[in-house]
């Protein structure tokens, strides 16, 4: 039930061999552009899907980018009430260029949530991100409360030779923590809110 759509051919190559190796024959990879037609309505009239993880190319300008373009894009194949996850660089959620896209996004599908991620996640990249979750196809009522987690320390500590590691062993109660937060919709005004938000 896994459907992927990659561009770069050495990546697809990766994933599909990836699938392969763990005895998945039938992975439904697309090798080509998302914003394909062809392959846009492929997913959307064969596959139905009901939740879309997106890691869109980062464009690494001032203004974000269109990497919202991508999140928008995955919105409009989900079915109606479907789930949309992406983490994206903190400058789609809050860059006054922006505007327009999440405008454009917020018309069609509700935010339920945006979370600030740790500054170090994609060490020893310096792209600060967060991930945005929204429900497909029901265009975001002003008067809802969206939730926002301050998600920042995950517990794992920089180390130069082997990247992120858990020396603590804190990752697991880290995890539990937010996952309960977040699904509880916790407003403890210190690492989460619930918030009235527009574009």
């Amino acid at each position: 039930q896994l459907i992927g759509i990659e561009a770069e051919q050495k990546m697809f190559t990766l994933a599909a061999s990836n699938m392969i190796i763990r005895g998945d024959g039938k992975a439904n990879l697309y090798h080509g552009d998302c914003f394909d037609e062809d392959i846009f309505q492929k997913i959307r009239t064969i596959h139905k899907p009901t939740v879309g993880m997106i890691n869109p190319p980062y464009s690494q300008t001032e203004d974000g980018g269109k990497e919202l373009d991508f999140v928008f894009n995955m919105l409009e194949m989900l079915e109606p009430n479907g789930i949309g996850i992406a983490i994206v660089p903190i400058n789609c959620a809050v860059s006054p260029q922006e505007t327009y896209l999440r405008e454009k996004i917020l018309n069609k599908h509700t935010l339920e949530a945006v979370m600030s991620m740790p500054t170090t996640l994609f060490y020893p990249v310096g792209t600060v991100t967060c991930i945005m979750v929204f429900r497909a196809k029901k265009a975001h009522d002003s008067n809802k409360f969206s939730w926002f987690g301050l998600w920042r320390d995950d517990g794992f500590k920089v180390s130069r030779n082997a990247g992120r590691i858990d020396k603590d062993d804190n990752w697991e109660r880290v995890k539990k923590e937010w996952l309960h937060n977040y699904k509880s919709r916790i407003d403890d005004k210190k690492t989460s809110v619930l918030r009235k938000v527009s574009a």
